[in-house]
């Protein structure tokens, strides 16, 4: 009855459970259930419903330690691989330790599962079935216990001395990352992370096409400036605009250039990419740009390079204030 109840919550909390951890559970529980099962039949042995032997009472615990050992075996031959595989960390500055010390505790570790638990088990056969001298049992026992306490402290010892080999060889440095890859990143430290932050001196830019902008200084604005002031040519007032010579004078040549060239032609105001916002964005470091600020962030969150020339980007400008050609920028965002 009792082996049908925990069967029952066994089957309960394997289905509420997620599927990740159905499979340890299901390995849990049917430790729990063999060992139930090994209970119920020394409870059987002890008042006599049968005339089996001790060794063929411990039948379920034999089986358990020929699969354990089986495929502890398995695992040691993934385990071995591992350490030729990944790159181990030196122990004391030598090399050739971390493969073989990694493999001499896996042995080690085999043996205290699996050959210290046979001879404990042969010896309470033994001990039932009265097939030895009650001293060389006794004996006998006494050396299994000081054999599992020596086990202990030189296993405890041991893994403390490879511990950083064993985290990368038992692949637990992947279950860390994959925990801190599925933990959700806090929505204020992505947005303190992209804030853009004032210039403290503006930057200024000149567009010289539809995709990219010229760093400028100061000096070179004066400069611009004085040479388009003394490149206009001078009309003289007393000219009437029904002469002749305001029809052939290069003043009213300019003029009609001016106003024969299309609004739109220079004006350059849609991104290049969604083509409905206005280009506020320049690249750096190659000051290429013409799109817009939802463009410019779907690129930081993708490929983090320029949409042309496919060049790192490092920071963003934004353009803020436009005085004649000249573009001013105070607003900078770190990539």
């Amino acid at each position: 009855m009792q082996i049908i109840v925990i069967i029952g919550l066994f089957l309960h909390q394997v289905l509420q459970q997620d599927q990740s951890k159905r499979k340890h559970l299901i390995i849990a529980h049917s430790y729990g259930i063999l060992y139930i099962l090994q209970l119920l039949l020394l409870s059987l042995k002890w008042n006599n419903f049968f005339v089996y032997s001790y060794y063929q009472t411990f039948i379920i615990t034999w089986t358990a330690l020929g699969v354990n050992t089986f495929l502890i075996v398995l695992l040691l031959i993934t385990l071995v691989e591992n350490c030729f595989i990944k790159d181990i960390p030196q122990i004391d500055g030598k090399i050739l330790l971390n493969q073989g010390s990694i493999i001499i505790w896996l042995i080690y570790y085999i043996i205290g599962l699996t050959i210290i638990p046979f001879f404990l088990l042969k010896e309470i056969c033994q001990f039932y079935e009265k097939d030895t001298i009650q001293i060389n049992i006794k004996i006998a026992g006494i050396a299994i216990v000081i054999s599992i306490i020596l086990y202990m402290i030189l296993f405890l010892f041991f893994t403390n001395k490879v511990r950083k080999q064993l985290i990368i060889v038992l692949q637990l440095e992947h279950r860390q990352t994959q925990t801190e890859i599925r933990t959700p990143k806090s929505p204020q430290l992505e947005s303190s992370k992209n804030k853009w932050s004032k210039l403290q001196i503006p930057i200024l830019f000149i567009r010289v096409s539809a995709s990219f902008y010229k760093l400028i200084t100061r000096k070179t604005i004066n400069e611009i400036n004085n040479r388009n002031i003394s490149s206009i040519p001078i009309c003289s007032d007393v000219l009437r605009p029904d002469s002749l010579n305001f029809r052939q004078s290069p003043c009213l040549t300019m003029m009609k250039q001016m106003k024969s060239i299309p609004k739109d032609q220079d004006s350059c105001d849609i991104c290049l990419i969604c083509f409905e916002n206005e280009p506020d964005i320049v690249l750096h470091p190659c000051n290429h740009g013409g799109i817009c600020t939802i463009c410019s962030e779907n690129i930081m969150k993708t490929t983090k390079q320029c949409f042309l020339c496919r060049t790192d980007i490092k920071y963003t400008f934004k353009l803020n204030q436009k005085v004649g050609d000249i573009l001013e920028v105070t607003d900078v965002q770190k990539v």
